[in-house]
């Protein structure tokens, strides 16, 4: 029985304990669930906190690195005066700061600046930071499978193309104030330290990276730059930002108005109304102001001047909650503006076109029927015309070009901005034009306008000229190249040109003509040097003209594309240095044997100045270290600044007899020599210099002996002096005093010889270079190669002994202030240079391109077929197609499209459309290219070529034909005259922002980026950009994109800007009437090279005359026509502007 309880007992145990055991096992899995779980959600919580803090420092490092290279441009650009290159797209401002940002180095700015300031705040260099921040967590961090120590140890070309591929970034200007920094880095690996990826995926995770900076308070480049550090301007914006949008910086009022004159001119007061002011208010308070603007009043009761029922928008208003006490005023009496949306009141008829969709910035030709221009005022290639972008609030000017006026269509080449444009027109010929801003649509356009060559567009190889009536004008001759393009083009282009021969009956054969940029195809210089002995090992001078000098690349740092050999096969090399290149000539030094002939291989794609130590028997030029010298060698405190920047040089402090420098080693020169350098002083003033070089073979020449004293000559010295009455060009020694227990200077003048005052005239305070000549005990020289003046020394001894072992640089200006600094210094074998005789020859290497037309008479044939023809090298015409009369002017074009092993070619007459040919060339041309023109035309009876235009654009374009073209119809301008022939403006918050050198922010100013690059070729570019981020971004003022330009004016008056008219005066710049005062223009003309912007004076600020105010044409105040239009509106241009 007990065994049966047992069992029973037993049993209900384990009945009791199986959901036990149930229940563990349940809460064990569950607990496991929950701790993978937890493990889980904390992974994805830390890596979301990794990449959530990378993405975060990403931003960060944006702000910062872009702040950093924005401020080291400007600053390089301000102290250099070298400003981005607008015409490479890798060296453009946006690319340019690209490149600072990520991996702190730019092609246009030298390295120095860029380490200095930069100063590793780099994407690279915050890759770095960011690697070893993330593996101090225990991650590893890699970009496109590469980690960053890699990309770290690649060589500089290798990480920059890398960067390039694999981070997305574009800067862009955002508006007039601010540019944006868009980034992404693509391809990121996250992975803990045992391999195990956390992350991988673009950073940010989703979109874009934007940092946006601000350009308030900076520094405009363009003021210390042109004006070469005199005076500078930070970027402060017109409390009246953006006028065309906003508000503008003049206060103005309609209302009915009487006055026997069309503008009075004086300062409101609401409490006073005597003689100067003009009074505003409810009523009018009785006789004796200037003029009144009135709440009501009755202007047939009132004899002054007076403006009534004042409105603001349509609106009545009381002018006292617009006008301010003492604020410059002018009432404007007559037709007031319309109050529709009218541009310009200069053009009677407006019409509505609409175009197709192409992308904004896009080249576009429209074919426009002249139907839809009734009455308009052209010539075949001007009209009476303006074109818009279509809007009913902004008046933004869209850049064109009108290529032909014909009788049924006109062609017209537009920059894409959308699909609706507004086109204005009139019938007056005073608005004839041919475009605006068309420089914007293409690579280059020329229409020959004026009566010189434009030298900034071409390099002028022949005889062509201009005519003066819009042609140049190309003289007959054989295989002539007459013009060619300063710049060269890669890439796809088109040119288009308009021409006619003189005569159609004699050969012509005129056209363009592709060649490498190495200006004519010429590869190679072929020099012979004659000498009428046999000289081995020497140190030769090879002179290049200026035409052969700007034919090579060079650039200012005497660096050209060069190499110099021994051989016609040019396989051995020899050892040059450049002493100078520059647009007027070089000078080479070549180490070879005389008579002799060299071969100067140029356009190699690298920039050498050559090897100066195996040119020469000894040279320094100081670019890296003064290794070479013993500084103070005689322990008189001298000291020796290394400048290695650029192109290196040494400053020595001035003082008393000051032996500075010493060559380290003996030099051994037992022949006779030259010694050149080139030496300026460092201050800017006529005061005691005589700096230069000293000389000494280790020899001591008794002089004379007293009173136990024995004196010697040692070195013989070389300086240049610039005060008057002073030593220039002196030769004298260095006289020691010995005793048996010490050795002194005695006088550094002994037997000084120097060129009388006449030395001095012209003298100026820069670079000058130096040489001595000396044969050992016959003769010495020095010259100043600068200003070509000698002084031939015939004191005792007249030279040191053989052989020369040491050269020093001197100095004894009185005041350590006054020192010397040296560009380089050579010592090399002497020749006569006189006797040497060259003659220079061109070697072609490569492919050039003709296409040309001629008139078709049979015995003009030529080249196998010549009328509408395609040459290499002037030979048999590659293709020809069918002949025309060439009797008037003719438009061709020109399609050049380069692929990787042939080049496809076409070339056709537009007014011709049965004309055209194509052919494929199956050879490279080297790229990029120039464009030419040329003609070949031969025969006893010379042809003339007149070309009218010319345009070279990058392809593609779009073509708009008629058909595609939709039109309103004719609107004519709003009638002038109504219930309001008023207004009452107030100019002060104006003049308040001219005062304070404000900036405005305009569509057509000129944007910061244009401004390191010191030229409006990439507006158009640059506000397309900044429409595409303001679109992305979300930031727009309405419909409306903000404009990207900048305006603030340079008044050189006291009341204005009083450093800028000091600076007027010290430098004795007058002031020009009709010369805008908008910045860019202004700087530029008086101190760049554009051509003169015509402004006009303002009344109320430079024009006008009353009691308070006095005569106002002592302030030179200009503004152009379009800046007008956008700060003071159409309708206050129209009445403000004294044109």
């Amino acid at each position: 029985m007990r065994k049966r309880r047992a069992f029973v007992l037993n049993s209900t145990v384990i009945l009791l304990l199986i959901p036990l055991m149930l229940l563990l096992a349940t809460y064990e899995d569950v607990s496991s669930q929950i701790i993978i779980s937890q493990s889980e959600r904390i992974q994805i919580e830390k890596t979301y906190r990794v990449v959530s803090y990378v993405e975060m420092d990403f931003q960060r490092t944006l702000e910062i690195s872009g702040k950093r290279a924005i401020v080291t441009i400007v600053d390089y650009i301000a102290n250099t005066r070298d400003f981005l290159d607008p015409n490479n797209p890798d060296n453009m401002a946006n690319a340019t700061i690209r490149d600072l940002v990520l991996f702190g180095e730019a092609n246009e700015i030298a390295k120095n600046y860029s380490d200095n300031l930069m100063k590793d705040q780099t994407i690279i260099g915050w890759l770095g930071n960011m690697s070893a921040e993330l593996q101090k967590q225990g991650y590893d961090f890699k970009i496109a499978n590469i980690s960053v120590s890699q990309i770290r140890a690649m060589s500089p070309a290798e990480r920059a193309d890398f960067l390039r591929q694999n981070v997305e970034l574009v800067v862009a200007p955002l508006d007039s104030f601010r540019i944006v920094i868009k980034a992404k880095m693509n391809d990121v690996t996250i992975s803990d330290l045992a391999g195990k990826v956390v992350y991988t995926g673009p950073i940010p995770r989703e979109g874009h990276v934007y940092s946006i900076i601000t350009l308030e308070n900076l520094e405009d480049p363009l003021f210390s730059a042109l004006t070469y550090g005199r005076y500078y301007r930070s970027i402060e914006p017109c409390e009246y930002t953006f006028p065309e949008l906003i508000d503008k910086p003049v206060k103005v009022l309609y209302g009915n108005g009487s006055s026997d004159t069309d503008h009075v001119l004086g300062k409101y007061s609401s409490v006073t109304w005597s003689e100067g002011f003009i009074f505003f208010g409810e009523y009018y308070p009785g006789d004796g102001a200037t003029g009144y603007v009135l709440r009501t009043g009755d202007i047939n009761q009132i004899t002054a001047p007076v403006v009534v029922n004042t409105t603001l928008k349509g609106v009545p208003i009381s002018p006292k909650l617009v006008f301010q006490d003492s604020d410059i005023g002018v009432l404007v009496f007559g037709n007031t503006g319309p109050s529709v949306h009218w541009c310009s009141l200069n053009y009677k008829w407006r019409v509505n076109i609409t175009i197709p969709k192409f992308p904004d910035g896009s080249l576009v030709l429209l074919k426009l029927p002249t139907s839809i221009f009734p009455n308009i005022y052209h010539t075949d290639g001007e009209a009476s015309m303006m074109i818009y972008e279509k809007s009913d609030t902004a008046c933004v000017q869209v850049p064109f070009w009108i290529e032909y006026w014909g009788p049924t269509y006109v062609w017209v080449w537009i920059k894409a901005s959308g699909t609706d444009y507004t086109i204005y027109f009139t019938d007056d010929p005073v608005y004839a034009t041919d475009g605006y801003n068309k420089e914007y649509l293409f690579w280059l356009i020329d229409t020959f306008d004026g009566t010189s060559i434009n030298p900034v567009l071409w390099n002028d190889l022949a005889d062509a000229y201009l005519d003066g009536n819009g042609h140049l004008v190309v003289p007959g001759g054989t295989e002539k190249l007459a013009l060619q393009t300063a710049e060269a083009i890669d890439g796809t282009f088109f040119v288009r040109f308009r021409m006619a021969p003189d005569s159609a009956v004699t050969d012509f054969d005129a056209g363009v003509q592709v060649a490498p940029s190495t200006d004519s195809s010429e590869g190679y210089l072929q020099v012979t040097v004659n000498y009428p002995s046999n000289v081995q090992d020497v140190q030769i001078p090879v002179y290049l003209d200026s035409t052969t000098a700007q034919m090579i690349l060079h650039n200012d740092l005497s660096q050209a594309q060069i190499e110099v050999y021994s051989d016609p096969q040019m396989t051995s090399p020899l050892p040059f240095w450049i002493e100078y290149w520059n647009d007027n000539g070089a000078l080479i030094w070549i180490r070879g044997d005389l008579p002799g002939t060299f071969y100067i291989r140029y356009n190699t794609g690298t920039y050498k100045r050559g090897n100066g130590d195996e040119v020469f028997e000894f040279f320094d030029d100081f670019n890296k270290t003064l290794s070479k010298w013993a500084i103070d060698p005689y322990s008189q405190g001298a000291t020796a600044i290394l400048n290695p920047a650029g192109e290196g040089t040494v400053t020595i402090e001035g003082g008393d007899s000051i032996f500075a420098m010493r060559t380290n080693t003996r030099l051994d020169v037992d022949y006779s020599f030259a010694i050149r350098f080139r030496m300026r002083p460092n201050f800017n003033e006529a005061q005691d210099w005589n700096a230069g070089i000293g000389i000494w073979d280790e020899d001591r020449r008794y002089y004379s002996t007293s009173r136990g004293i024995v004196y010697y000559l040692e070195e013989q010295l070389f300086t240049d002096d610039i005060i008057g009455n002073g030593n220039p060009l002196a030769i004298h020694w260095a006289e020691w005093g010995y005793t048996r227990k010490s050795v002194w200077l005695e006088n550094w003048w002994v037997n000084n010889d120097n060129l009388d005052n006449t030395g001095l005239q012209d003298r100026d305070f820069n670079y000058h270079t130096y040489e001595i000549q000396m044969t050992f005990g016959t003769s010495v020289k020095f010259l100043d190669l600068t200003r070509k003046i000698v002084n031939n020394y015939d004191r005792t001894p007249i030279t040191i002994n053989s052989p020369l072992e040491y050269i020093y640089f001197v100095i004894d200006s009185g005041d350590k202030n006054r020192g010397a600094v040296f560009d380089w210094i050579f010592v090399r074998k002497l020749i006569d240079d006189t006797q040497l005789s060259y003659q220079i020859t061109k070697g072609a290497s490569s492919t050039r391109i003709q296409f040309i037309d001629d008139n078709p008479f049979y015995k003009n044939e030529d080249h196998g077929g010549d009328t509408l023809a395609i040459l290499e090298n002037w030979g048999d015409s590659l293709i020809s197609g069918s002949a025309s009369v060439l009797s008037d002017y003719h438009r061709y074009q020109v399609v050049f499209r380069p692929g990787t092993t042939n080049i496809e070619l076409s070339f056709e007459d537009i007014d011709s459309t049965a004309r055209s040919v194509s052919y494929t060339l199956d050879k490279q041309v080297s790229s990029p290219v120039k464009v030419g023109i040329v003609i070949d035309s031969q025969g006893s009876i010379l042809n003339t070529a007149y070309f009218d235009w010319i345009v070279i654009g990058r392809m593609p374009y779009y073509t708009v034909d008629p058909i595609d073209v939709g039109s309103s119809g004719i609107e004519s301008a709003p009638e002038t005259k109504g219930a309001y022939d008023a207004r009452a403006y107030d100019l002060q918050p104006l003049i308040s922002c001219i005062i304070g050198q404000k900036y405005f922010g305009t569509y057509e100013g000129v944007s910061f980026f244009e401004r390191l690059e010191n030229s409006v070729t990439n507006h158009d570019r640059y506000f397309q950009l900044a429409k595409k981020m303001q679109d992305e971004l979300g930031i727009k003022y309405g419909d409306e994109y903000y404009p990207i330009g900048l305006v603030s004016f340079m008044v050189p008056n006291t009341n204005y800007d009083q450093k800028l008219f000091d600076l007027f005066s010290s430098l004795g710049i007058l002031v020009e009437d009709g010369q805008s005062s908008v910045d860019y223009y202004f700087l530029n003309y008086y101190f760049g090279r554009i051509a003169k912007k015509t402004g006009y004076r303002v009344w109320g600020i430079s024009y006008g005359t009353s009691a308070l105010t006095g005569d106002l044409s002592v302030v030179p105040f200009f503004i152009d026509d379009e800046t007008a239009a956008a700060i003071l509106g159409p309708t206050g241009a129209q009445d403000l502007l004294k044109r």
